[in-house]
């Protein structure tokens, strides 16, 4: 197997390489920008640290403008991701592309970093098969294309591992140094990576106690802190004038703010036999039935080399990576994109399980046979990646053939081309907004078009493709609810009411069929079923946009007032 690997590594390489593209690149924004990865695109844009509710606020919201300090992060995530999604958006423009294509780039450097560090730590031929179960994993490949935190989170992990092999191997000081910072870019990207220093500092107390007299040692402790400094000083001011921390530490040390009252179910719990149960349910929802059996196998394999006291630094680190990661979800429910930070352990120990089991079964079978087994999984796990994360719709069953977690193209891009196309095709000067005052949060629609929206749909995905023109434009988009409590008492049209206020030419972008995601306030379900009906007592056909399953969610009907 390693001559196999060997007089071929450099073909193999490419071809995964090659894989990883595609998969990372290929139709990346088709489904648009769904969940947190929506909302903290927005932000992203202008630096611009606002959610337009009351249940999760930010500095902008508590002061009325933003203190200078307030720049440093934000009140919910570190700034790293944002930072490099800010850099990217000013380069090549706000698209939900270019949203993604930071998160999709880190995965492609990842296998390069773990093929890198598992050839350092081993061999060639175990590198390539670190990177090939990370290129074919369906979980590794939904990380880094849905623009979560994690996507980019686990390339730092992936980084300190390497940079603390290469310390271990070298005993130079500046891997210590490169060891740490990765660390710190790892902690501001998300805070879970916090699981990594506790790992490290254990690492060395068992097996390189003499670190500790060791000058660089914790200089690059200061180097971190350094690092994170930003998030420190952001969460004192926070306390100072909030008596809390930002809402991810709060929520880390068992804080519940009513500052983030949207947040309050993210708390401390010792129920440890349910969030074990959540963790294994996260892996089975996230990965084909080979790949889900293999964490267990891989993670079997490390505590056997920790008790067996082998000579491996790498395996026993990964390994007491996993088991920290554990503990850090033992008091915490975790979510498909939070335990995402274990793959890059994962493609470790199966990698050097896979290469150890392969040497103790060669001398009993034949070797080709089990070769073909690991191809059949591989491929398998391929096919389960392209229908979780390539096909525009998936076949089969869930969590059998594909992952449930899979995002769905739910109307939105389509929408948001139209709207560019057809209603704002030139946009007014970017803004950013500093402060809440008249002039920032008020529209004037004399004279104007307007586009009226129906709010029932994917707060999340609205965030991105309607509430961003508002915020960073000043475009005159107008929620219905908005209208619908500025109607006066007894006024029940509201194209009289616009028609009044001055508007002569207004769109109406209205959900329908599973594009409505909240039908419960009547009064507002009625407001929308009166405009539709007055626009089809006119004669006016309304454009449908569809969704994946060809089924219409969005009605956009263009009227003008005489």
């Amino acid at each position: 197997m390693l001559n196999l690997f060997s007089q071929k590594s450099n073909k193999i390489l490419l071809a995964l390489v090659l894989l990883a593209i595609f998969l990372r690149l290929w139709g990346l924004a088709q489904v648009g920008l769904q969940n947190d990865a929506a909302v903290n695109s927005v932000r992203a844009v202008g630096w611009f640290d606002f959610l337009a509710g009351k249940e999760q606020t930010s500095p902008l919201v508590w002061f009325g403008h933003i203190p200078w300090w307030a720049n440093l992060s934000f009140h919910d995530h570190p700034p790293l991701v944002y930072f490099i999604q800010f850099v990217f958006f000013r380069l090549f423009g706000a698209t939900s592309l270019i949203a993604l294509l930071p998160f999709a780039l880190a995965g492609i450097f990842t296998l390069f970093v773990l093929y890198f560090l598992l050839k350092l730590a081993d061999s060639e031929a175990t590198g390539l098969l670190a990177a090939a179960i990370f290129t074919v994993s369906s979980y590794a490949t939904w990380i880094t294309r849905t623009g979560y935190l994690e996507g980019v989170e686990i390339l730092f992990i992936a980084g300190a591992v390497y940079f603390l092999v290469k310390y271990t191997k070298e005993q130079q000081g500046r891997y210590l140094y490169l060891l740490f910072t990765s660390c710190g870019l790892a902690l501001i990207s998300k805070y879970t990576a916090v699981f990594l220093l506790p790992a490290v500092i254990l690492f060395f107390l068992i097996w390189r106690r003499n670190i500790f007299k060791k000058k660089e040692f914790w200089l690059s402790l200061l180097l971190l802190l350094t690092i994170v400094s930003p998030v420190i000083f952001y969460n004192i001011m926070v306390f100072r004038y909030r008596g809390h921390f930002d809402a991810a530490f709060s929520s880390m040390i068992g804080m519940n703010p009513s500052d983030y009252q949207t947040l309050s179910y993210r708390h401390i719990n010792f129920n440890a036999l349910s969030n074990i149960k959540e963790l294994v349910l996260v892996l089975y929802r996230n990965n084909s039935w080979p790949w889900f059996v293999g964490y267990f196998l891989a993670l079997a394999f490390g505590l056997w080399q920790l008790v067996t006291k082998k000579d491996s630094w790498l395996i026993k680190f990964s390994t007491l990576a996993m088991i920290t990661i554990i503990l850090m979800y033992l008091v915490t429910p975790t979510a498909p994109r939070f335990l995402s930070i274990v793959l890059p352990f994962f493609c470790i120990n199966a990698a050097l399980a896979t290469k150890t089991w392969y040497k103790k079964i060669f001398t009993i079978f034949y070797a080709r046979a089990f070769i073909v087994l690991l191809v059949i999984l591989f491929l398998f796990e391929l096919f389960y990646n392209f229908n979780t994360n390539v096909f525009r719709s998936p076949v089969g069953r869930p969590n059998v053939d594909y992952s449930a977690s899979r995002f769905y193209d739910n109307g939105f891009e389509a929408l948001h081309k139209y709207i560019r196309q057809n209603i704002f095709s030139t946009l007014p000067s970017f803004r950013r907004i500093s402060s809440l005052s008249p002039e920032t949060t008020q529209l004037n629609l004399t004279g104007g078009s307007v586009v009226l929206f129906d709010e029932r749909v994917d707060w999340f995905s609205r965030m991105w493709y309607i509430d961003r023109y508002i915020f960073y434009y000043n475009l005159p988009i107008v929620f219905l609810t908005d209208l619908e409590n500025s109607l006066p008492i007894g006024q029940t049209n509201g194209l009289t009411y616009l028609g009044r206020a001055g508007v002569k030419d207004f769109w109406l972008v209205s959900a329908t069929g599973p594009g409505i995601i909240s039908r419960d306030n009547e009064s507002y379900n009625s407001l929308i079923n009166g405009f539709e009906q007055e626009m089809t007592k006119d004669g006016i056909l309304p454009v449908e946009i569809k969704n994946y399953n060809n089924q219409s969610v969005f009605k956009i009907y263009h009227f003008k007032i005489n």
